[in-house]
This record gives C-alpha cells, structure tokens and sequence, in this order.
C-alpha cells in the first residue's frame, strides 16, 4: 500500500518527472485506502472535502474519512476531522 501511496503523491504533487493528474492520484489513493493505509484514507478525504479529481464537495465523505483515518493510528486524520466538523 505504501508504494500505492507513493505513486499518488507523485500524480498529486507532479514529482519525478510524472505530470500532476489528480484523477490518478485519487485512483492510487483510493486503492491504498482499501488496504487500510491511514495516510491513503486521510488523502481521499482532502479530496472529497476540496473537490479534487471531479468529485462533488462533501464534507459529510470527507469527515467519514478523516476518522477512519485517525482510527488507523494518522493523527493527521484526527486534526482534519476536527476542522471539518467546527468549519461544518
């Protein structure tokens, strides 16, 4: 999962040579997060809470994610649900 996670940096960030493209970033982190990878989880709740890669805004998607996120030990998820929740 952690090179899946990678990967998707690269296409959100446009690092190495690989040109951003946000569609497959969230691809790559959506099949991380369905192993479970915590950092994948939190990042696929960015881009429902952004509306990234042609997705409708959803802060409800978004918070669902930023939990399982912090419930999978990213206290990053935690923080972001924090700031979901009171900016919701």
């Amino acid at each position: 999962a952690q090179a899946m996670v990678q990967l998707a940096e690269f296409y959100d960030l446009g690092l190495h040579g690989v040109p951003a493209n946000e569609r497959a970033a969230y691809h790559w982190y959506g099949k991380a997060a369905e192993l479970g990878n915590p950092v994948a989880i939190n990042n696929v709740g960015v881009y429902h809470a952004k509306g990234k890669a042609g997705l409708a805004p959803s802060d409800k998607d978004a918070l669902a994610h930023f939990v399982r996120a912090g419930e999978g030990g990213l206290a990053l998820g935690w923080v972001n649900a924090a700031a979901t929740a009171y900016s919701g």
